[in-house]
């Protein structure tokens, strides 16, 4: 989940600097419209829209604790027992009904990143999809994949009212926001105006692994 977190926010960037070019050489409303990421956008993070929803009405979580996990043929890293323990629970676990609200969301999140590449253009668009092999079901698909993760994730951490503090925030974001910087090339101004959210979304996903690796067990071929 967190790999598509930084996914979003390269996508935020890239339409960002689509819309300024557009505005930079005049373009009008039709010119820009396909780059927009709309105005009803669902907030995806710790006090957003699932936040708002009974989880347990759209998801059955299976257990996720007191497992033991064989990561032999890994370095043994914890990026090895987080890839162990998040697909046991994404594949094990049960959505029981998908809301559409952040589905839509993440469609259009998928839709606008094609419809940049395609500059806008709507024939350019649907060429684009040709020739990947994608069309718009898969895109539609990998936004019910993108939910289900994201109702299992949030799930967890109600159930082990799991939350970052105001203090842990404080105290971690100049470390996260510096990994934005240093892999994308964003200014520290725009991170901090712009990415808050997503970096406080890292360290709520970095709390509950930390705590989901302290009650399983791993074993490896050391």
């Amino acid at each position: 989940m967190r790999s598509f977190k930084k996914y979003i926010a390269v996508l935020l960037c890239l339409l960002t600097v689509a819309l300024s070019l557009a505005s930079c050489r005049g373009g009008n409303a039709e010119d820009t419209d396909t780059a927009e990421t709309g105005s009803d956008v669902i907030v995806i993070g710790e006090n957003s829209f699932y936040s708002t929803i009974a989880l347990d009405e759209y998801v059955s979580l299976c257990q996720y604790t007191g497992l033991t996990f064989d990561i032999s043929g890994t370095d043994g890293s914890r990026e090895d027992m987080e890839s162990a323990v998040s697909k046991h629970i994404y594949e094990k676990s049960e959505i029981k009904k998908y809301p559409e609200a952040p589905i839509a969301y993440y469609f259009e999140q998928e839709k606008s990143f094609y419809m940049y590449l395609a500059k806008g253009d709507t024939d350019q668009y649907v060429a684009l999809l040709a020739e990947e092999g994608v069309s718009e079901q898969d895109l539609r698909a990998r936004a019910e994949k993108y939910v289900a993760e994201d109702l299992v994730f949030y799930a967890i951490t109600k159930v082990e009212s799991i939350a970052v503090s105001e203090t842990e925030k404080a105290e971690l974001f100049d470390k996260y926001a510096k990994e934005y910087v240093d892999t994308y090339g964003y200014t520290e101004e725009y991170v901090r105006e712009n990415l808050s959210d997503l970096i406080y979304d890292s360290m709520l996903f970095d709390k509950t692994m930390e705590f989901l690796i302290a009650n399983n067990t791993f074993v490896s071929d050391d």
